[in-house]
């Protein structure tokens, strides 16, 4: 399958990124369900999977809306970050095959490496040490970083949680 992803002007969706230590996962929990309905469609929703960490995708429009998932930190590296500069908006991801609900899709190519910043509890996931051509924030606490029509990171800032 063939992934190919476009960043479209828009806002970024409401709402809090946590990391439950004691789960060993993210959750993401929306400030407006009205929007998220709109944002979801008629189709449900998929996800698109780095190890086990899901980028939630409204099938209809092909919206990624938020990380969620189980992500245990015994496998991130410690390192200091920076989160580049990334502006509000929302991307979209298309595939040469249907995307279909409940059926997530593993992202291709290099393994996925997860960086963790404790001083700036900024966690970054990506196949690549190589910074991205843009970044953009799709949520509160999530921003996805695009180069060419390739995701090349995942930038997450979560509130950590027993």
């Amino acid at each position: 399958m063939t992934l190919s992803f476009s960043v479209n002007p828009g806002v970024a969706l409401q709402g809090q990124l946590s990391y439950i230590r004691s789960e060993h996962s993210f959750m993401y929990q929306v400030v407006d369900r009205s929007r998220l309905a709109e944002e979801i469609g008629d189709q449900g929703v998929t996800s698109l999977v780095i190890d086990t960490l899901q980028l939630e995708v409204g099938v209809e429009h092909g919206r990624v809306l938020f990380a969620w998932g189980y992500h245990p930190m015994g496998g991130w590296s410690t390192t200091d970050l920076t989160e580049p500069e990334c502006i509000p908006g929302q991307v979209s991801v298309r595939s040469d095959e249907a995307l279909l609900p409940g059926v997530s899709v593993p992202l291709p190519g290099d393994a996925w490496l997860t960086r963790y910043d404790p001083a700036n509890q900024l966690v970054r996931v990506s196949p690549i040490p190589d910074e991205s051509e843009r970044c953009v924030r799709i949520a509160q606490g999530v921003a996805l970083g695009i180069t060419g029509s390739r995701l090349t990171e995942v930038w997450l800032r979560p509130t950590f949680e027993e």
